[in-house]
């Protein structure tokens, strides 16, 4: 999808293959405050940026809303690490209980350029020359080995991040889950970001990582089940909105179950999956992971 639009679909129901517009359409935070949650929004992403206009009216429509970047316009700098959400969303969930369930959003700055800005000194676990086995000529490139380290300290950061936010829930009773997904990838090696402009598919490989309760998994068998069987499918992350109506049980006229992961009649024909608003095919011959990995697996399953 063009990148600076990708929440707006993930997070309302409008994708590339619905045909709808996300501007007019419903968002997850409205199907969830109908069906009785209180929502809350933790950033340290840019609410008042170019890039970030749906996403932050979806944001703002949450019943709290928590900001920790206070930058504005087309700015990509924190004044605040993400690990700094964790307190935050500890917060949230310590609070005096009521008969609400909640659903909290976290927006990370995650592995946004600049690499070298997303983490403190203490995840500098990456430093110095790479590996000519790896990298070949490039390996001897001094900005080069700066731009690949710096991205790779901040995926380890990251991941200390992800890993700090799900931690908060274990041990803890009643039916929780956790989701974690990336809006898109980044071309690292070839130092293309994730510009449209220089697409490659590379920018729209993602992460997708979901954890439940053992509650949950007593009382949702099927989701579960479902999940487990749909897991290593061709997911594109503009479904997320009806997957998450499907993991939290809310039953509304404002879903599709064959969108839904875990719903065992989740189902996607692998010609039909698109990106970049339907301008891309997945099933191309310049998507070589899919082709030599994702689709062979794929194969393998059935």
């Amino acid at each position: 999808m063009l990148f600076r639009s990708v929440l707006s679909l993930s997070l309302t129901e409008a994708n590339q293959l619905n045909g709808k517009e996300y501007f007019s359409s419903l968002s997850i935070v409205d199907i969830a405050k109908a069906a009785g949650f209180e929502t809350f929004w933790v950033t340290n992403q840019v609410l008042y940026g170019i890039w970030d206009n749906l996403v932050s009216i979806i944001a703002y429509s949450t019943d709290h809303l928590v900001t920790l970047n206070k930058n504005i316009g087309a700015s990509l700098k924190t004044q605040r690490y993400d690990e700094d959400t964790i307190s935050f969303v500890r917060e949230i969930l310590d609070a005096k209980k009521t008969n609400k369930n909640k659903l909290i959003f976290v927006h990370l700055m995650g592995s946004h350029w600049n690499y070298c800005s997303r983490f403190s000194k203490n995840f500098l676990k990456y430093n110095g020359p790479l590996g000519k086995g790896q990298f070949g000529r490039l390996a001897g490139k001094k900005d080069f080995a700066e731009w690949i380290n710096c991205y790779d300290n901040s995926v380890f950061y990251n991941d200390h991040v992800v890993a700090g936010l799900l931690k908060l829930l274990l041990g803890r009773e009643g039916i929780s889950g956790f989701m974690y997904f990336s809006d898109h990838g980044e071309e690292v090696i070839e130092l293309k970001g994730h510009d449209p402009a220089l697409f490659t598919y590379e920018m729209v490989e993602i992460p997708l990582i979901a954890w439940f309760s053992d509650p949950y998994h007593t009382k949702y068998k099927t989701k579960i089940s479902a999940l487990k069987k749909n897991r290593k499918k061709p997911f594109p992350n503009d479904l997320i909105y009806d997957t998450l109506i499907g993991m939290m049980g809310i039953e509304t006229d404002r879903y599709e179950k064959q969108y839904d992961l875990s719903n065992d009649r989740f189902s996607i024909k692998e010609n039909a999956l698109v990106t970049m608003h339907g301008t891309r095919k997945y099933l191309d011959l310049d998507n070589f992971n899919y082709l030599q990995i994702g689709r062979a697996s794929c194969r393998e399953r059935v």
